[in-house]
């Protein structure tokens, strides 16, 4: 049995690209009053980004590749670490390092995240150990305060509420510790034994999300460090990044494998894709949810409209279609020649459906590339604002007509194969309706 699911249907495109960075964007955050973002490369500088088109100002450069940025919840200060094995942090509205440089690791500074009250941050590196820094006075709290992993530490996450601390290393461990302490309470908690490369926190807090360099999204209880349900296979290949939305109810996961994701954080659907040019190893959502910023290899940054991505993902049922019944939501028809990666079949059966679709009232399909694909098109074109017309009215039966590549009309006479194929579909898509999903026999 064959699937083919409208995940893939969506392609959205960013509403704005900042360019300047000469090497690989590694990590961006948003500013609290959502005009701008920073990013850093490695290519050694920061660069401030206003979102209202005036010119970038770079806000420094370091000594080596940076790594990870870190802003203050107070959107006053920044904090960055990188190949030069040590802390900066960084005054945004005078544009210079207030603090710093802080010593204390021997290898590359890999993630950094401070704390709620900005009183403390913590630095993951590629030398094992989490350092916790008393951001007042510049250095670690404790000698014996060091927190040990098993492997490299790639990234670490304070806890919003309390004293926890999450970190995943390449060894393919999760710990949950009590910073203040340095005793571990949790883990390590382990899927598949694969290199964990992101983490995050539910917005209560009572569960985690993680990313391995497989593919697989992991939840796990965080009171006792149990795997909730099955791993997901979300991407092709390393999870660079995941950022749980502000209002919890958006989780976004960065790959090598080019894509961006947006999951719903109660169900796990799949609400967009978001394609890049290149591999992609950091996100950030804006504080009110609205944007997305994505940092990518190709020495760019990308700025999306969530809800934007959300409607063209097809799978996101806007509120005036909530509790209708499957066949009369609307319906998205993938663009020509889009072939989703997973699944050499599926091309094959997109042309079965096309064919079993009426189309005569399908958009016009765009293939005018923009200045952000230029120098590395993408294939996938961009679907024009899709009329909202129950799938009931978008199904042709025997003796329907569509229209053909030339433009002009066709007449299809459909067999009384297809028309038990069809009948199959229907009653597969209302057995299936919450995922959306129809199968081919």
């Amino acid at each position: 049995m064959l699937s083919l699911s409208l995940d893939h249907l969506s392609h959205p495109r960013p509403i704005e690209t900042f360019g300047g960075h000469s090497g690989i964007v590694w990590s961006v955050v948003f500013l609290p009053n959502g005009k701008g973002l920073v990013s850093a490369s490695n290519d050694g500088s920061i660069r401030l980004w206003n979102l209202d088109n005036t010119p970038e100002m770079i806000l420094g450069s370091s000594n080596g590749a940076v790594f990870c940025l870190a802003l203050f919840p107070d959107g006053k200060r920044l904090a960055s670490g990188g190949l030069d094995r040590s802390v900066n942090v960084w005054d945004v509205d005078v544009l210079a390092v207030v603090d710093g440089p802080w010593k204390g690791h021997t290898s590359s500074v890999r993630y950094l995240d401070v704390s709620s009250d900005c009183r403390y941050l913590a630095s993951g590196s590629f030398d094992h150990n989490v350092n916790i820094w008393d951001t007042k006075m510049g250095r670690i709290v404790r000698d014996e305060a060091y927190l040990n992993g098993d492997g490299e530490i790639n990234c670490v996450k304070f806890s919003k509420k309390d004293r926890r601390l999450l970190t995943g290393s390449r060894d393919g461990g999760l710990h949950i510790w009590d910073w203040e302490s340095g005793r571990l309470l949790v883990g390590p908690m382990k899927a598949d034994g694969m290199p964990i490369w992101a983490v995050d926190w539910s917005r209560d807090e009572t569960q985690i999300l993680s990313g391995s360099s497989d593919g697989m999204l992991c939840r796990w209880h965080a009171s006792t460090g149990r795997i909730i349900g099955e791993p997901v296979r979300a991407h092709e290949s390393i999870i660079y990044s995941l950022s749980v939305s502000h209002n919890g109810g958006c989780l976004a996961s960065a790959s090598s494998d080019s894509t961006v994701k947006i999951w719903n954080t109660t169900t796990f659907e799949q609400m967009a894709i978001l394609a890049h040019p290149d591999e992609v190893n950091c996100i950030a959502f804006s504080t009110d949810d609205r944007l997305l910023a994505t940092a990518c290899s190709d020495s760019f940054i990308y700025v999306w409209e969530l809800p934007q991505a959300s409607l063209d993902s097809g799978l996101v049922i806007d509120r005036e279609c909530e509790g209708a019944p499957l066949l009369e939501r609307p319906m998205v028809i993938p663009p020509e020649g889009h072939v989703p990666q997973d699944g050499r079949n599926l091309q094959r059966n997109a042309e079965m459906l096309r064919e079993i679709l009426d189309q005569t009232q399908a958009p016009p399909i765009s293939r005018e590339s923009t200045d952000l694909y230029k120098e590395k098109p993408v294939e996938n074109s961009v679907p024009a604002a899709v009329e909202k017309k129950p799938l009931m009215g978008r199904l042709g039966f025997a003796g329907s007509r569509r229209r053909s590549q030339g433009g002009g009309v066709n007449n299809i006479q459909e067999p009384m194969q297809r028309r038990r194929k069809l009948s199959q579909m229907i009653k597969s898509a209302v057995a299936k309706s919450r995922k959306f999903i129809f199968n081919l026999w």
